[in-house]
């Protein structure tokens, strides 16, 4: 684009309010657009640090069956998922504030939508003496400046005044100068203005960064009373166990009579039962093709629910006196969270459930998941000594629809998941643990009267050995590999013989 000379010095100039103007032609952001800032990273190294009771693993040919062929379609993906995501990924470049400068700006708080339009706050005091010379600019924008003499039309790339002139005549000018964005994109852009000043004894520069983002809408969900059943629905995965599944069933009739619940079923055909509505009124029951998976399940009770909030349970537990599903709503609503944990089988954070913090530090071969134990608990406003910030919690929680519901339960894990999703909500929900809450479980202090009717089907599924082991747990090293672009991993080690987790019987970690 052509530079604009202003000729002529003005005093009418625009007010500094923002204007929409929908009749303007932007241009999409693409991954082919000139990319002009960013800090990468691109020569980070991260590792996965070697700890007691942890499992280490770094992707190798051993656990990852093609892995060069995987990698490079691995590789190939990640780069296109950075073009796609180039302002989430890349950090806006660091602006710098100049010790004794002349020029006065806000440095920090515009945030437009792409159809708007703003006059930067900008002023000059050097002293009347001065003369000036300015030019102004921008990566993703362009300016128009309000001289009534020769107005001009288009915006344009950069605004540069070649001609001396004093502080006053050129502050006149700045209140005039309008920005307007050039690109459109559904998700946040963050465009940098330079401001350079030029007079006989200096040369300075500012940049001022202009958020471009387009406010999401809320997404309320219909509801007609403040009944805990018209806000929250329990949704849990059931296969080969149905005597477990019935004694859920039961445990919530005897707490939660009218509160809707959805089963994802996913029995083969020769031992499917269909659930008395007779009995349930209030439950729906989802056939899905045999063995379709865990996650797959869990994405199809998910996706069916009809409330603000869903409650997700094992078909193994039981709800008792504690399981105050109100309480934890509350919780949601005056914090703001998605997602409140409570206890499984016991109040008490067992040592497992302590290692709830996600560090994943960036690389170029790839990201390094490394979960933790922190130092210090991080205390949720106004329930401290009660709820805990973490990252990942049990298999017992309640979660708001609209946003925890958005996170995709990926069917490709099948036999075991859990900490995917959690995950996958990195830097999306706010998640929290609270020890006020419990629901009952098989062997522990709140108790669950499930008894397996076919717990060797189940166990072969779930705790597989010899090479089904293997097979299992390559595979999750496959998929960890690849979809999120893992380099290694530190987790709590598990043994699928015990089905315990080792930490977890080491008394020292509590």
């Amino acid at each position: 684009m052509p530079k604009a000379k202003i000729k002529s010095v003005f005093n009418d100039f625009e007010s500094l309010k923002i204007e929409k103007n929908f009749n303007r032609k932007l241009q999409p952001w693409l991954p082919s657009t000139e990319k002009s800032y960013g800090r990468k990273n691109q020569t980070a190294r991260c590792f996965c640090e070697e700890e007691k009771y942890y499992k280490i693993n770094y992707y190798t040919k051993n656990n990852v069956k093609n892995l060069d062929k995987i990698k490079r379609l691995r590789d190939e993906d990640f780069e296109k998922y950075k073009l796609a995501n180039y302002f989430q990924l890349n950090d806006a470049p660091l602006l710098l504030s100049n010790a004794n400068s002349r020029i006065q700006c806000v440095s920090s708080g515009y945030e437009i939508e792409p159809f708007e339009s703003l006059v930067p706050f900008i002023r000059v005091f050097g002293g009347e003496e001065e003369e000036y010379q300015f030019k102004i600019s921008s990566i993703y924008g362009s300016f128009t400046s309000s001289a009534p003499s020769e107005r001009i039309g288009s915006p344009l790339a950069s605004l540069e005044l070649e001609e001396n002139i004093s502080e006053k005549d050129l502050n006149n000018i700045l209140k005039g100068i309008r920005y307007y964005p050039e690109y459109y994109d559904a998700r946040p852009i963050t465009d940098i203005i330079t401001f350079s000043l030029t007079s006989k004894t200096k040369i300075e520069e500012v940049k001022i960064p202009i958020r471009i983002r387009r406010k999401p809408l809320p997404v309320l969900q219909y509801r007609e009373s403040d009944q805990l059943n018209q806000m929250i629905t329990i949704v849990t995965k059931t296969i080969f166990r149905y005597n477990c599944l019935h004694s859920l069933l039961l445990s919530i009739k005897e707490f939660f009579p009218k509160m809707a619940v959805i089963v994802a079923d996913d029995n083969p055909s020769d031992v499917y039962q269909t659930i008395d509505t007779n009995e349930f009124p209030t439950v729906k029951q989802y056939k899905m093709p045999a063995e379709e998976g865990w996650f797959a399940g869990r994405a199809l009770a998910i996706s069916q629910v009809r409330t603000p909030y869903f409650v997700w349970v094992d078909d193994d537990t039981q709800f008792n006196s504690e399981t105050k599903l109100g309480e934890m709503m509350k919780i949601a609503e005056k914090t703001g969270y998605d997602v409140i944990g409570g206890g499984l089988g016991t109040k008490i954070r067992r040592s497992w459930q302590k290692f709830d913090r996600f560090n994943v530090p960036y690389s170029e071969n790839g990201y390094c998941y490394n979960r933790i134990r922190p130092k210090y608990d991080i205390p949720l406003t106004g329930y401290e000594g009660k709820c805990f910030v973490v990252d990942v919690t049990a298999n017992f929680y309640l979660a708001r629809t609209s946003t925890a519901g958005a996170i995709r339960m990926d069917p490709q894990f099948e036999q075991k998941a859990h900490r995917e999703f959690f995950i996958d909500s990195i830097g999306r929900l706010r998640i929290a643990y609270c020890n006020t809450f419990v629901v009952g479980h098989r062997g522990a202090e709140y108790s669950s009267k499930c008894v397996d009717n076919d717990k060797t089907e189940y166990n072969s599924r779930r705790f597989p050995s010899g090479r089904s082991k293997t097979d299992l747990l390559n595979r999750i090293d496959a998929l960890w590999f690849y979809r999120n672009n893992f380099k290694c991993y530190k987790d709590l080690d598990y043994d699928f013989t015990n089905h315990v987790k080792h930490a977890s019987n080491n008394q020292k970690l509590l």
